[in-house]
């Protein structure tokens, strides 16, 4: 029972936590419509009630009716001023619905961008991360708007509520029992309901995101075509079905549960308004009330009852928004994976000796060793190559090079310094890493070769790097040259092949090696899916002593034995370790 209470507790100050964050950023969104809904939700109780007063007080100057004639006239004078309500301000609403709508969408969009641009790169790479970031987008971005619907309607629900039960006990205590029976049991089903119908969709979270990535393993841009070629679309059309089964039987699940207490409170309600007319309807045949006193009672009934069932719906559907707003909480609260806290921006003067003392590393999560005390020292200019069949480790290595992680235990050192004590931003803005990319940024071709505003490229530098990537031909090819916008939906855009894009990589990767504050780079397998003739052109380049880059140290992972023995140092690596690492010499006996 002390379980449960605290697991309760816990909930409710969750639940307090996300008000107070989902209300500040509504206000950051649009405080006036705030104030202006709010305002409305707590006048609205009143009016209900006073709508019914000031009706009975006006029937009670025309003369004797009929207590039937009076409920009626007093009920339809109710609806007829609630419209006239809701319409007039309804009509402000919608006018600001939209915009308001729009500028929380900003807001979240604001924070998500910054909060992107800050992380690091090893946590852009991690597993959790993207779960947590698939499950925000799904469920968390539109949770916003929905908490504080249901909390402005269970304000106005609780305020009606004790407003309504108030105005009934202090004309007959005895009719307020019914009320009060009937009040408890809906909202009990609604927030045992919700209850069940949250326990099962976290149950079924894992089995709906593997349907996400099914489906868009099967649909996208980047997999689609790959799938239908590849023969796998079969087996994933069998997969998202199997999963969409399993879905639509926990949603029969909530449907029996549902219908079995719906039921059940339905009878309840029955029963309880059943009791609330008796007793009114013998005191209104006795004369017991006058017809102030009418439209009060009837005035708290509707508020009650309009209460019971939106403070019910409310307070289930906040719990529920709440805990889906909590997903994109948590990834608005991700952190960089590197503590960087006594790091500080280093600018290199010159291109600095690298050295890995004794690095062990185990990628997080994991308690498998992905290196084992590896230990080399790079000079200033040098240009290696590292071999090794894959998963041996050669782009773990790299990567602690590039402060992507930090090894577990050991140290990469820069000029002597250590590398947690350089901010990877300042690190990386010197540094340049490249894989084989799956695509570019669909921009024109000039933005995506140097990463600029056109009026801040370097056109020398700019003639330069497509010469060194091969790619005068593809533009000389394109209809507006370097101003060609990529992606064939925008209009006049174009798209091209993968070799190409390869290339249009290659561009921006000379272009900022290019640049004399960039010391070093690491071709991670860069030439993956490159022709001969462009891997002819590429590495000699990198691997070249003499030109553009020969004060700068570079590191080229590669699987293309022939083009290995141009390289000035070779390092083998092996399940982790450093199985050679080849000098000069050796590759002079050991090339043709």
């Amino acid at each position: 029972m002390s379980g449960r209470f605290t697991e309760v507790k816990k909930r409710f100050r969750g639940m307090f936590q996300a008000l107070r964050e989902v209300n500040s950023l509504i206000y950051e969104a649009d405080k006036i419509l705030m104030c202006v809904v709010l305002a409305e939700t707590i006048v609205h109780s009143f009016v209900m009630l006073a709508t019914f007063l000031g009706a009975s007080m006006f029937l009670s100057q025309i003369g004797q009716l009929t207590p039937t004639l009076t409920i009626v006239l007093l009920v339809a004078a109710y609806y007829i001023i609630s419209e006239i309500l809701t319409a007039s301000v309804g009509a402000f609403k919608e006018k600001h619905l939209y915009i308001f709508n729009r500028r929380i969408g900003d807001v979240i969009d604001k924070r998500t961008v910054e909060m992107m641009t800050a992380l690091d790169v090893g946590q852009l790479q991690s597993p959790e991360f993207h779960n947590i970031r698939i499950l925000a987008e799904r469920r968390g971005v539109s949770a916003p708007l929905r908490v504080w619907q249901f909390e402005t309607m269970l304000i106005g629900s609780l305020i009606g509520l004790v407003v309504g039960i108030v105005t009934l006990v202090s004309i007959n205590i005895l009719i307020v029992a019914p009320v009060i029976f009937v009040a408890s049991s809906q909202i009990a089903y609604q927030w045992f309901s919700q209850a069940y119908m949250r326990k099962v969709e976290e149950e079924e979270a894992f089995i709906r995101l593997k349907q996400g990535y099914t489906f868009w393993e099967m649909t996208s841009w980047e997999f689609g075509f790959q799938m239908h070629l590849t023969g796998y679309m079969p087996i994933l059309r069998v997969r998202y079905f199997d999963r969409t089964l399993e879905i639509y039987n926990n949603a029969v699940r909530v449907a029996s549960y549902k219908f079995r207490w719906s039921t059940l409170v339905g009878g309840i309600v029955v029963i309880g308004h059943a009791g609330f007319w008796l007793i009114f309807g013998i005191d209104v045949l006795h004369g017991s009330y006058t017809l102030l006193e009418i439209g009060a009672v009837l005035g708290g009934f509707h508020l009650v009852s309009n209460a019971t069932r939106d403070s019910g719906v409310s307070t289930a559907q906040l719990d529920h928004s709440t805990r889906d707003y909590g997903y994109l909480a948590e990834f608005h609260r991700t952190k960089p994976m590197l503590d960087e806290s006594m790091a500080s921006a280093v600018t290199l003067e010159k291109t600095p000796v690298l050295e890995v003392s004794n690095a062990t590393f185990m990628y997080p999560g994991s308690s498998q060793e992905a290196l084992k005390g590896c230990t080399l020292r790079f000079e200033a200019g040098e240009k290696i190559a590292f071999i090794g069949k894959n998963g041996s480790g050669k782009t773990t290595f790299a990567q602690l090079i590039a402060k992507v992680y930090l090894a577990t235990s050991g140290d990469v050192l820069v000029d002597g310094t250590s590398i947690r004590t350089i901010t990877q931003k300042s690190w990386i803005e010197q540094f340049l890493y490249i894989k084989p990319p799956t695509r570019v940024p669909e921009l024109t071709l000039r933005e995506v070769f140097t990463a600029v505003e056109p009026e801040e490229v370097d056109e020398a530098r700019l003639q330069k790097a497509l010469e060194y990537a091969g790619a005068k031909d593809i533009i000389d090819e394109m209809p507006d040259g370097l101003d060609t916008q990529l992606g064939q939906h925008w209009p006049g855009g174009r798209d091209v092949s993968s070799g190409q894009y390869q290339r249009f990589a290659l561009v921006l990767a000379f272009y900022r090696l290019l640049h004399p504050s960039v010391r070093m780079a690491i071709f991670d397998e860069a030439m993956a899916h490159c022709d001969l003739e462009t891997k002819g052109r590429f590495y000699p380049l990198v691997a070249g002593e003499t030109g553009d880059f020969a004060d700068k140290t570079i590191i080229t992972i590669l699987h293309d034995q022939q083009f290995v023995p141009k390289f000035g140092r070779i390092v083998e690596f092996e399940e982790g370790l450093i199985k050679r690492d080849l000098k000069n010499q050796v590759i002079a006996l050991a090339s043709p």
